[in-house]
């Protein structure tokens, strides 16, 4: 009888330790998942869809990291678009989400032509988040100007004799005047009038482009895209290389040469999205951040 109960006892301990074993499995395996949870989002699982307020200050870096700006905010959430609000000198603006939602955020207008996205993950249910916008050159900081042949400064105006051989220029310049702001150049535009002689340009160090942005179609004949060149304190100008211009042989004057500058700005999509270039994406697309420069040459 005493083997059948030291039998039984053994059964029942045998039974407590495979429940044992079991439970810490599962707890280890709860952990895990757990753990991967809170990697994957970067907050609690306690704070996991609460709901959450950010507050977005801006400030403008051209002039120092403790200037604040008055400025529109875009924000999605999720992906969504969920509409703008202004932040101030003495207010952010307010984005409303819930913990662990991804939120992206960036500050533009008519006045700080560029801003910095930002996209993080809401880990709080009160956070601050700090954008960069640039204040954008006026429409007089920012100009333009051809070297001739012999390194002689062609402004607005001037003109050269091309004749019916290549005529080839020195370079362009493309400098920023205006202190504390910020130029980004993203192309150069060159046309020519109806009739004109001139039957190729070359734009050395530069690739022309294949597709020229629809709201310069009638008015650019050459494009060449830029890499998003900035032009601020740091970095005042840009030069390109040389630029020659090749006649038909009919020696029909060329007349004048019309230079366009475009840059480079964030705006808002038709399907509220973020987009970044030279003109909106509507059906007749218009200039999106600074308007552009500007320059007329001569060519005899």
């Amino acid at each position: 009888m005493n083997g059948v109960w030291i039998g039984l006892g053994l059964v029942l301990i045998a039974g407590i330790m495979i429940f044992g074993i079991a439970s810490i499995n599962k707890t280890t395996e709860q952990s895990a998942i757990q753990t991967s949870t809170d990697v994957a989002t970067g907050v609690s699982s306690e704070l996991l869809g609460k709901t959450s307020t950010v507050t977005v200050l801006c400030y403008d870096i051209e002039q120092d990291t403790s200037t604040r700006a008055n400025s529109t905010v875009y924000a999605w959430v999720d992906g969504v678009y969920v509409g703008t609000d202004v932040c101030n000198n003495t207010e952010g603006a307010t984005v409303s989400a819930t913990v662990g939602q991804t939120v992206e955020v960036i500050a533009f207008d008519a006045t700080y032509d560029y801003g910095t996205a930002q996209e993080f993950v809401v880990n709080s249910q009160a956070l601050t988040k700090n954008v960069e916008v640039s204040l954008g050159a006026t429409a007089n900081g920012v100009t333009v100007v051809l070297f001739d042949e012999n390194g002689n400064v062609l402004s607005a105006g001037g003109n050269v004799t091309v004749g019916t051989t290549a005529y080839t220029f020195d370079k362009f310049r493309i400098e920023n005047t205006d202190d504390k702001s910020l130029s980004v150049l993203c192309g150069l535009g060159i046309n020519f009038p109806t009739g004109t002689n001139a039957s190729e340009v070359q734009l050395s160090g530069m690739t022309q482009a294949g597709v020229i942005p629809k709201r310069l179609k009638d008015t650019v004949d050459y494009w060449y895209e830029m890499d998003n060149i900035k032009l601020n304190d740091d970095n005042t100008r840009f030069e390109t290389g040389t630029f020659k211009v090749v006649p038909d042989g009919d020696n029909i004057a060329i007349e004048n040469m019309n230079v366009t500058i475009a840059d480079c700005a964030p705006f808002l999509t038709v399907t509220n999205e973020l987009g970044v270039g030279v003109q909106s994406d509507a059906t007749n697309p218009t200039d999106v951040g600074r308007t552009d420069e500007t320059l007329v040459i001569s060519l005899l």
